[in-house]
């Protein structure tokens, strides 16, 4: 390190150098780790970056109850790891993680050591049963993600015998009428193709929606990042800015500018989950849906 003292006119006095050796010592922790057991997901986040090698390393995780990890993913943010297991949990048991050998950047890595207690996660809104054609309104859903930064999936399924009309609103959540930036989380028809609304700030597609079969419709957002999903294929990733928005889920309303059309097909199956399911688990529900 270099300090110098610099006078009104520009005049270079005294320069004092220091030489600074650090020493990083400490390992990374968990600070949360989190587990949807129905679709055998985890989530674990350390706090500091980790090295990619060592984070994807299934061998340096271990579940309570036994169960095999098939996969172990670092995200960008090179603090999270997303980790598949080889089967969802059925046990009420509670569940426990051991973590080790993951190592931190430092010049001489630092080995993460824990075991620690696994937040169970569940969908915070799940749909009755409902009537083709006929549009719901879900008011004061608890705990629905509609705030700026929160992290969440939309996922549903849906069936037309024809192309709605462009610019119709399939479902999801939030306001549904035009004209509060960054609000509206939903599904649409646009004339590319699928969209995903949210007022001035689309995620737009050039996939078709299928006639005559239902296909699932999935969205995860991270607090930063909207991804769309189409039968557990990604047909979309962007960055987007969601605003604050109204606790409420729609199921096809009125579009949000003439309030003149309405999807006429079918809706099922639509949750909401207060976390941004990683591609593994939006495969899974894909794979283990039961309208065909």
């Amino acid at each position: 390190v270099i300090v110098a003292q610099v006078e009104v006119v520009g005049k270079v006095g005294v320069v004092a150098r220091a030489v600074i050796d650090v020493h990083d010592t400490t390992p990374p922790s968990v600070v949360s780790a989190n587990i949807v057991k129905g679709l055998g997901i985890a989530k674990v986040q350390f706090s500091e970056p980790v090295t990619r090698a060592s984070a994807e390393n299934v061998g340096n995780y271990k579940f309570s109850s036994g169960t095999t990890v098939t996969s172990a993913s670092l995200d960008p943010d090179l603090r999270t790891v997303q980790i598949t297991l080889d089967r969802s949990l059925t046990s009420a048991e509670p569940e426990k993680i051991t973590v080790s050998g993951v190592k931190d950047r430092a010049h001489t890595p630092n080995v993460a050591s824990a075991t620690v207690d696994l937040t169970e996660r569940g969908a915070v809104f799940t749909s009755p049963a409902l009537e083709p054609k006929v549009s719901r309104v879900f008011d004061s859903v608890k705990g629905l993600p509609i705030h700026h930064g929160e992290a969440w999936t939309l996922n549903l399924f849906c069936k037309i015998d024809q192309q709605p009309a462009d610019r119709t609103l399939i479902a999801g959540f939030g306001r549904s009428r035009d004209g509060r930036d960054g609000t509206g989380r939903y599904f649409t028809k646009f004339p590319d193709g699928i969209n995903f609304w949210v007022a001035n700030r689309d995620v737009m597609t050039q996939t078709q929606l299928d006639i005559g079969k239902w296909q699932m419709l999935t969205a995860t957002y991270d607090g930063k990042n909207l991804s769309l999903y189409k039968n557990g294929v990604k047909i979309a990733d962007e960055a987007v800015a969601l605003e604050d928005d109204v606790s409420q889920i729609r199921v096809m309303p009125l579009d949000a500018w003439e309030r003149e059309r309405r999807f006429g097909g079918e809706v099922q199956e639509l949750t909401v989950w207060d976390l941004d399911l990683p591609p593994g688990a939006v495969r899974r529900l894909w794979e283990g849906r039961t309208l065909k």
